[in-house]
């Protein structure tokens, strides 16, 4: 096994009205996936990156890597694809290089497809298809984002991330208690104490004042 880094940065934007709960789950979301470091992670999995992954490929993925944290996008990108030549079953090259286009480049387009090969190399990477969720709600595909981001769902059912981003695209579509029940479920992990999450409180806080005054309405909110 190698330790190589993965990204999870992804620049995702909300078009939410001025609701300010929508506010504060946009700028919540923002936060967590633009102010994320690199994470280094010990890959396990043969499906994601193989044993057998080659010293150059290691070579040019770590330094993408490093040129991804400098800002220098299409260095990485580069570099990336160097790697996708040596390695083209390697899903964990995708998923860095779906994220640098995502991030660095606001290409979202391009971010989709590089998530969608990772998922369709290795179907149980649920952090490729968070972001996959993520690259769709910006390219307005509402209904794919929700398939992508409840399969990361199942298979991640307890990162706080996942629950999270379904929960406020859920807000977005305004199914406010499904959107409650999985802020709730979120704000049960340890994690969701973190700084990156201060605002799921306060969006279910939100949550339950809008599904309040709906009761009370009948059925409107």
């Amino acid at each position: 096994m190698k330790t190589l880094f993965i990204n999870e940065k992804s620049l995702y934007e909300f078009c939410w009205s001025n609701d300010r709960c929508h506010n504060r789950a946009s700028r919540s979301v923002r936060l967590r996936l633009i102010g994320l470091a690199l994470l280094a992670i010990l890959i396990s999995q043969p499906s994601i990156t193989s044993a057998q992954t080659s010293t150059e490929a290691v070579k040019l993925i770590n330094t993408a890597n490093r040129q991804v944290e400098a800002g220098k996008t299409e260095e990485a990108i580069s570099l990336y694809k160097k790697a996708i030549a040596l390695e083209p079953r390697n899903a964990l090259v995708y998923f860095n290089l779906g994220t640098a286009y995502s991030m660095g480049k606001q290409d979202y387009k391009q971010g989709r497809v590089c998530f969608q090969k990772a998922v369709e190399i290795n179907p149980q990477f649920a952090k490729a298809w968070h972001n996959l969720g993520l690259a769709l709600r910006n390219l307005n595909d509402l209904n794919g984002s929700e398939q992508a981001l409840k399969k990361a769902v199942l298979l991640e059912p307890h990162e706080c991330s996942n629950l999270c981003d379904l929960a406020y695209l859920y807000i977005k579509l305004g199914h406010y208690q499904t959107a409650r029940e999985l802020l709730i479920k979120a704000s049960k992990l340890p994690e969701s104490k973190s700084a990156e999450f201060e605002d799921l409180q306060q969006s279910l806080n939100y949550l339950n004042k809008k599904l309040s005054n709906k009761n009370k309405s009948g059925g409107k909110v």
